[in-house]
């Protein structure tokens, strides 16, 4: 059985749950997400750039997503940390475990 009060989604406001629940839909192989920074806003349904990139930045802080350079994906550069989301071929795996960056907790 799960502590659910060491689960990392606990960490996150309503919002950040949600842009990290809907660009799992859009994650690829190496858990990159497979969409430019304003098919990201666009898909998680902001209107403006600056409260997108707000809040993408706190999921950066805490970890959850990380920016992985790499020549094929210039314009893709976001991938969630595996340890939290997963790639498969069924669908995305969010698993229960507890946020490494306590210090960024809402």
């Amino acid at each position: 059985m799960n502590d659910e009060s060491k689960d990392w989604r606990r960490h996150l406001s309503q919002k950040e749950s949600l842009i990290c629940f809907r660009l799992s839909l859009d994650m690829m192989k190496e858990e990159r997400i497979n969409l430019t920074e304003k098919e990201m806003m666009e898909v998680c349904g902001y209107k403006h750039m600056k409260s997108f990139k707000n809040h993408l930045s706190k999921l950066i802080e805490k970890g959850i997503i990380v920016i992985k350079k790499d020549e094929d994906y210039v314009d893709k550069p976001y991938c969630f940390d595996p340890d939290y989301v997963e790639y498969n071929e069924v669908g995305p795996r969010m698993y229960f475990r507890p946020l490494r960056n306590l210090q960024y907790t809402t």
